[in-house]
This record gives structure tokens, C-alpha cells and sequence, in this order.
């Protein structure tokens, strides 16, 4: 009786590791397909961000290859920036240039200097370090502003 009461709760000890590792991978399946693919480079995962941010102004573009653990509210506080810059300054426009600073092990940083320009002429600018990583694909995971 005591083996057969072992057999059992052994039994029942793999069923739930089973249904365990069955559902943190199906967890894990729905999270990446909802996340999409990721961008194919750090540079384009850091363009993306960078133009649904300053030009489109638009918060589902900005978060296309951004990973679940940068905030939106993060990014959505930016994006309400920019939009004040763009009440004070109708005709304003955006541009950057982006280095790569470093590139290994799966994470990339970039140092991006972004230029707010109205008529002409820079009225603002920022130092950012973007950082990306790739998890079957590069999405932006942390953007800090540096001083200029």
C-alpha cells in the first residue's frame, strides 16, 4: 500500500511539474508574439523609436521594438514633450545622429544627440544613450537622458 500511495503522489508530483513547464512556455510564446519580432538591428530599433517619439508623435509606433520593461507611461511623458515643443513651436522639426558606443554579448548602446529645429535654426537639443537588446530581435529597453 505504501509503494502504490508513493507511485501516486510521484504521479501526481510530474503532472504538475508538467502542466508547470507547459504553461511558463506557453506564457512565454504569447508574451513574444504579442511583442512582435524585434527590429533587425540596433540602429533600426533605435530609428524606429526615435521617429515614432519626435516625428510621428505616436506612442503605438515609439513601442513597436521597445521590450516590456520600459514603461509606456515612459514613453508616452516624451512623447507629451515633444508635443508642448510642437504648441510653442508649430514648424518645429526633429533630426539626430546615432553611434554606436558599445555592441556585444546580445545589448547595444547607442548615443543618440537629438536637434529640435524651427525655421532653420536649433532651438534645443538632447544627449540620449539608448539602450537595446536582442531577444530574437532588437527592441529598445532604456533611454536616458545624458547631460549636453
Amino acid at each position: 500500500m505504501r509503494a502504490r500511495s508513493g507511485m501516486i503522489t510521484s504521479l501526481v508530483f510530474g503532472v504538475l511539474l508538467l502542466l508547470c513547464v507547459g504553461g511558463g512556455t506557453g506564457a512565454f510564446a504569447l508574451v513574444r508574439h504579442l511583442e512582435g519580432p524585434g527590429a533587425l538591428t540596433p540602429a533600426a530599433a533605435a530609428e524606429s523609436f526615435l521617429n515614432g517619439v519626435f516625428n510621428a508623435r505616436d506612442l503605438d509606433m515609439a513601442s513597436k521594438y521597445v521590450c516590456s520593461e520600459l514603461e509606456p507611461d515612459a514613453v508616452a511623458q516624451k512623447i507629451n514633450e515633444v508635443n508642448a515643443l510642437g504648441r510653442e513651436h508649430p514648424f518645429v522639426s526633429f533630426d539626430w545622429t546615432k553611434t554606436e558606443k558599445s555592441n556585444e554579448d546580445h545589448k547595444a548602446v547607442l548615443d543618440v544627440m537629438v536637434r529640435a529645429i524651427d525655421k532653420g535654426e536649433a532651438i534645443a537639443k538632447q544627449h540620449l544613450e539608448i539602450a537595446v537588446v536582442d531577444d530574437g530581435g532588437w527592441r529598445v529597453c532604456g533611454v536616458r537622458r545624458l547631460p549636453s
